[in-house]
């Protein structure tokens, strides 16, 4: 019988060849949709897995005690992991990690390179994480404060083909660091990036005693341990060693890291929870496709069918023939969608900055996943057909008695209404995701970013700033030089404030940054009240703060000015305040920011030029930069590249969106073309008696288009609180986000009508059109 059944199977495919057409192509963008989710969704959910311990691995996050909401931010003092070792046994080991050690210019011999990614670690790193060591122990790699482990792509950058191990780099310009040790690039999938690891000793004893938080620690669970446990008995550990700061602590595993914007993930689990869905909705709009176009000719299989019956067929072999049917199309469909998959996958890696792979994986639970989804798409879109033909009644069919009931076509339109909704919401998730962005853009941010360059200062730089600045300003074109401790829109350093009347012997911590006496003026900040920094005032370099409106609100001061407070144990007096900006990226709400004038904290260059004769401009600096810093490699970017990268999440996510709701509105237009044929095919019989009665042309197009039509509008209707939902979840990224009004339903609304009125226009056209003597004549 399977063999009848293959036979059947593949005649029916050749025989009506438009609708197997339909169905396997449906299927198989369906199915490749998926696969690329599926893929995405798995690698994102899989970060940090490699390590052997990744199910102990935590990560350590910081809290506001006073805000119970507060999500955290992974920073931690330098002096918190040991106390935690020492006096939590179900804490095995510590570790600290500064990722951020910046500018770290690395040299040897005549190559320089400014490297993003040298990180300064703990000795015991490389025995708490999991790295493929090409040369070198893991155990001793660090434990000499002047050594660096390096990764074997930046090996090959500083050495060529040359062996590393025991030769010497230059870190800064400051110290002389010996390799010993050389790793397997560190995965992609990893929240810890980094070329070069060096042991954190170098920042000196005493700095790594201190409550500082500048630094990010990990800590190893004893196995059985609970995370929840564990975080809930730490917690107030900080504020025990310091009664007055106001922290509290908890554990992240770190295979979360990467799932969080707010605490400086490069990814969301919001996102990949929308994108989830998103699979799983177009795989189901391919299934529907599947079942609508197959229960649509029934009528075609029906004798099939009653003559089975008649000579003993049961009704379990009816539904496994036909289920096998779907299994097999399903299976075409897969070896399409594979095809598929393999062709787009580059352009998608690209887009998404990821090294998916897929037929050269090797990846047998990957391969064996796909059976099943073809296993379980051929069930799901052939359960219904299979059980709709498989009730017919022999002697109805064979008398050609055969009923079609409102009942089947009431269940068709459900379908094609539940394929709509999808494209609905995907329709609104991409307006909203492109609106956010347009709004991203847009946003007065509070300060001016245009024609702003952006480099990292060194020491030689720190050192000669004041001759450079002057050098610089001599050019015509270059309008302002400042210098500041974090770059604008990503400042994330803390200090705690005191002022008179505070209430609490806790400390409030708050952003502040070190800046130049130009800074304000670079940026075309607002002051408000008081008035800038300036050279006059000598004092204004040693004790002058100005703030933000978020920080007077905090303070309580109705005239700030004038007024007495303290940053991290500096003295000063307030002598402007700025109109709030967005010195935070846009998940964040503005905070308190404090201001103050520390040219050893000045870790960041920004040059405003004008817009003629930009390359001019930027050679003129380079000359200077080589004769002020010949040490050290030129490197900049422009404020708004800078910006555009800090939200090249949000538009990758945009795009994806674009193209995948796209395709969920291809496939679902697919159908719809499918459906409209084989319903057009079934009504020509009355069409015709119709036409011979003086029906209009326009009045059978009025007709056969008003059903789908409706059905759009019923789908319009069912699709705008799920679509509400998913933008809420996508916007609820953003503490400054677009308006979600009605523009956007009436639009999306308009658009489906009109690409379901061109998907319906040629069946119904040309079944309008059809001259009713060729429909009647052999009644």
């Amino acid at each position: 019988m399977f063999k009848n059944y293959l036979i059947i199977a593949i005649r029916n495919i050749k025989k009506y060849k438009g609708c197997s057409f339909i169905n396997i192509s449906g299927l198989a963008v369906g199915m490749a949709c998926f696969i690329l989710i599926f893929l995405y969704v798995y690698d994102e959910v899989h970060y940090d897995t490699f390590h052997r311990h990744a199910d102990r691995l935590c990560r350590v996050l910081m809290h506001r005690a006073d805000n119970p909401s507060d999500p955290g931010i992974p920073r931690a003092p330098y002096a918190l992991p040991a106390i935690l070792k020492e006096e939590f046994p179900e804490i095995l080991e510590t570790t600290r990690v500064r990722n951020r050690a910046y500018p770290s210019a690395v040299k040897h011999g005549d190559i320089t390179f400014y490297e993003d990614r040298f990180y300064l670690v703990d000795p015991n790193f490389f025995t708490m994480f999991t790295y493929d060591f090409i040369q070198g122990n893991p155990a001793s790699a660090l434990t000499n404060p002047q050594s660096v482990v390096l990764t074997e792509g930046a090996a090959a950058r500083y050495f060529g083909d040359k062996d590393p191990i025991g030769k010497t780099l230059r870190w800064n310009n400051q110290q002389d660091l010996t390799v010993t040790g050389v790793i397997k690039n560190v995965p992609y999938n990893s929240h810890l990036r980094f070329d070069f690891a060096a042991p954190l000793q170098l920042y000196g004893q005493k700095r790594l005693a201190s409550w500082r938080t500048d630094a990010v620690a990990y800590v190893l669970l004893a196995e059985g341990t609970s995370i929840e446990d564990v975080s809930g008995k730490i917690a107030n550990t900080p504020m025990k060693y310091h009664p007055d700061i106001n922290l509290t602590i908890s554990l992240q595993p770190i295979r979360e890291a990467h799932l969080n914007f707010a605490q400086e993930g490069s990814s969301d689990k919001r996102v990949v929870l929308i994108f989830a869905i998103i699979a799983v909705l177009v795989l189901a709009i391919a299934c529907v496709n599947f079942m609508n176009i197959t229960t649509a000719r029934a009528g075609t299989r029906a004798g099939e069918v009653g003559l089975r019956k008649v000579i003993g067929a049961k009704r379990r072999d009816l539904i496994n023939q036909f289920l096998g049917e779907a299994i097999l199309i399903s299976f075409i469909s897969l070896i399409l969608a594979v095809s598929i998959v393999e062709l787009i996958l580059p352009g998608f890696n690209n887009l998404m900055n990821k090294k998916l792979s897929f037929i050269g994986s090797g990846n047998i639970p990957l391969f064996l996943f796909l059976i099943g989804v073809a296993l379980v798409t051929g069930f799901i879109a052939g359960s219904y057909p299979a059980i709709y033909l498989s009730r017919f009644h022999p002697v109805k069919v064979l008398k050609n008695r055969l009923q079609k009931g409102r009942k089947g076509s009431a269940f068709r339109t459900g379908l094609v209404i539940g394929q709509f909704s999808v494209s609905v919401i995907l329709i609104i998730l991409t307006g909203m995701a492109q609106k956010q962005n347009t709004y991203i853009r847009d946003l007065d941010l509070g300060f001016n970013r245009q024609k702003i360059l952006y480099m990292q200062m060194n020491d030689q730089l720190r050192e000669g700033y004041p001759l450079f600045k002057d050098r610089l300003l001599q050019h015509p074109r270059v309008q302002n030089v400042t210098a500041s401790s974090a770059p604008p829109h990503l400042n994330f350093n803390y200090m705690d404030l005191d002022w008179p009347g505070r209430g609490s012997d806790k400390e409030v911590d708050v952003n502040f940054l070190m800046v130049d006496h130009d800074y304000v003026e670079t940026f075309d900040l607002e002051i408000i009240k008081g008035r800038n920094f300036s050279r006059q005032h000598p004092v204004d370099a040693t004790e002058a703060f100005i703030v933000n409106q978020s920080a007077v609100r905090l303070m309580g001061m109705d005239d700030p000015i004038g007024k007495k407070i303290k940053l991290s144990g500096r003295d000063g007096q307030i002598i402007g305040v700025v109109k709030d900006f967005h010195h935070l990226p846009l998940i964040f709400e503005i905070s308190p920011l404090v201001m103050a004038i520390d040219p050893d904290r000045y870790y960041d260059l920004l040059i405003k030029i004008s817009p003629q004769e930009i390359s001019k401009s930027i050679g003129y600096i380079q000359s200077v930069f080589k004769e002020t810093a010949p040490d050290f490699p030129f490197r900049y970017e422009f404020m708004d590249d800078f910006f555009n990268r800090v939200y090249s999440p949000v538009q990758v996510v945009g795009r994806i969106f674009n193209n995948f709701a796209l395709l969920a509105i291809f496939i679902s237009c697919l159908g719809l073309f499918g459906l409209s044929f084989l319903l057009t095919e079934q009504k020509k019989k009355e069409i015709g008696i119709r036409k011979v009665l003086g029906e209009s042309v326009t009045g059978i197009v009025k007709l056969l288009s008003g059903k789908f039509l409706k059905t759009v509008l019923i789908a319009n209707i069912i699709a705008v609180p799920l679509a509400y939902y998913g933008v809420q979840l996508f916007l609820g990224l953003f503490a400054y986000r677009t308006t979600f009004g009605v523009t956007i339903f009436l639009v999306t609304a308009a658009l489906t009508f009109v690409i379901a009125a061109l998907t319906v226009s040629y069946t119904v056209i040309k079944t309008a059109l059809t001259n009713p003597v060729d429909i009647l004549r052999y009644e």
